[in-house]
């Protein structure tokens, strides 16, 4: 089998945290994560099958932003 590395693939990852107290004892954290925040389109690996017409050529790109958010109540 062949060993073959596509394009670079750069992507960012960022988070926010934000705490809100609710009382004395109890908060309320909100978080909010994003994975390849400037929606870079990054290629996949090459076809490395040599019996393939698409030998060698780059198909499927990937890489859409996402963004998660959770909240949690600590008490």
């Amino acid at each position: 089998m062949l060993d073959v590395f596509g394009p670079y693939q750069a992507s960012e990852i960022a988070g926010l945290l934000k705490i809100f107290p609710i009382r004395e004892n109890i908060t309320f954290e909100f978080r909010a994560d994003a994975d390849n925040i400037f929606n870079r389109t990054t290629r996949n690996d090459p076809v490395t099958d040599l019996s393939s017409p698409q030998f060698g050529k780059i198909l499927n790109t990937s890489g859409q932003r996402r963004f998660q958010f959770s909240g949690r109540i600590r008490f």
